[in-house]
């Protein structure tokens, strides 16, 4: 191989090079970039591209002789100019055998090796260098976040953003729009990298940061317990609207005995003994797991001394910790997703939540038919009962109470408008 057609091939090879930058395949960011030593606080820092390794030139370079000199000087001085005044900002590297992905705000730049010649074409490797323009702020990082989990498709991508950088900054989302252009260090982009991961792999970001909230307060959640959710909202709002009367000197029941069936995190007992000043709450559950995390929750919002929690499944626990007339409240947020609808359901719902809280059978009252059954044995003749459902059981829920003869009963809505609760007002007559 003589040096003119050596000259032309290694032209062709960086030309083909260079074109390939141009195409605009899908971007690969930081947290799915297979490295990311390159953001780092040295702006000067460079990442060698190892996987370039494996694209080798075929032929070594002729020796340099005198006529070879002169061509060899000229054509490494223009090679080299039209390689490193490239700049790429997101893409592939457009080396053959490569295949590494860079990420905006960081740039490649070709950097040829030295051989014989001075350049070896084939044994070039890719550099990204952090871009000092662009650091990752607050600001770049929701953005990018945000429709990174938008080309997922998962739902709430920007609130979902918002909350896991801000759980990694350990502050309160509403805080991040304080300082928007604040630079993300090293040691928080490899704790938040593993989190976006996660949440882009339908993981629900509760679990991700552990918490959820419920009626604007936080609550401990992980994978034994559900995530509370704005539909139970309504039972606390029923609860809420009958006490009202009591506040405004109507001849409502007071409340002082309350029980809630199937606690799980804890969040519908807590709530009411927050709400209810003096309440005492039974809350029973039949995961050993679920009451270790209600416990948790009481401790932290202050009432774990008004809340007893028991292990047990249904009405069954609540017996023997009956008062002698009864509960005054009786709440539950039983397993009611039919057999039918569970393959409808989010991906991070099957995959995530406990399916023991979730699933209620064939038809999904499996759990519901034996709570209405046995309310009669806790509920006292003046009680008040709120159920959750399903919005597509309304009517056969609402049979269940009616044929069980527990009292007056209304199907209320949640704050969507939906047919969500079962309410059972002992206190209200029958012919009023």
């Amino acid at each position: 191989m003589n040096l003119k057609s050596w000259t032309l091939n290694a032209s062709s090879c960086i030309a083909q090079s260079i074109s390939l930058s141009d195409q605009n395949d899908a971007v690969s960011m930081p947290f799915s970039a297979p490295r990311i030593d390159s953001i780092n606080s040295e702006p000067t820092s460079r990442m060698r591209c190892s996987r370039a390794s494996s694209y080798q030139p075929s032929q070594e370079a002729p020796p340099v002789g005198r006529g070879a000199s002169a061509m060899g000087s000229f054509f490494l001085f223009r090679l080299k100019s039209a390689m490193e005044d490239r700049q790429y900002s997101r893409g592939p590297c457009p080396f053959d055998g490569c295949g590494h992905q860079f990420f905006g705000g960081s740039s490649w730049t070709p950097r040829p090796c030295r051989g014989r010649l001075g350049l070896h074409p084939g044994r070039s490797r890719c550099v990204a260098t952090h871009s000092i323009e662009e650091p990752w702020t607050t600001r770049r990082l929701l953005a990018w976040m945000g429709d990174h989990f938008e080309s997922k498709d998962i739902q709430g991508h920007e609130v979902m953003a918002q909350l896991l950088l801000s759980h990694v900054l350990g502050v309160e989302p509403i805080l991040l729009f304080t300082d928007p252009d604040r630079p993300t260090s090293v040691e928080e982009l490899d704790r938040l990298r593993p989190l976006v991961r996660r949440a882009a792999s339908d993981e629900p970001v509760q679990y991700l940061i552990g918490e959820g909230n419920f009626l604007a307060r936080a609550f401990e959640v992980g994978p034994s317990v559900l995530i509370p959710r704005s539909a139970s909202e309504a039972i606390i709002q029923s609860v809420l609207d009958r006490q009202r009367g009591r506040a405004a000197g109507g001849d409502v029941p007071e409340i002082r005995h309350a029980a809630d069936i199937g606690t799980g995190s804890g969040c519908l007992a807590i709530t009411l003994a927050l709400h209810v000043p003096g309440l005492e709450v039974v809350a029973g559950d039949l995961s050993t797991d679920a009451l270790e995390v209600a416990r948790r929750n009481a401790e932290r919002h202050g009432v774990a001394d008004r809340i007893e929690f028991v292990h047990g499944d249904g009405c069954g626990p609540l017996l023997e910790r009956r008062p002698e007339a009864g509960f005054d409240l009786v709440v539950t947020n039983p397993p009611y997703i039919a057999d039918s609808t569970w393959q409808t359901l989010d991906e991070s719902v099957r995959e995530h939540e406990p399916s023991m809280a979730l699933r209620g059978g064939a038809d999904g009252l499996d759990t519901i038919t034996p709570i209405i059954d046995g309310l009669d044995r806790i509920l006292a003749d003046d009680g008040f009962f709120v159920l959750e459902f399903g919005d597509d059981q309304a009517v056969p829920v609402g049979n269940l109470a009616e044929r069980a003869g527990i009292g007056p009963a209304r199907i209320g809505l949640d704050m969507h408008g939906d047919e969500r609760i079962l309410i059972v007002d002992r206190w209200v007559r029958p012919d009023s």
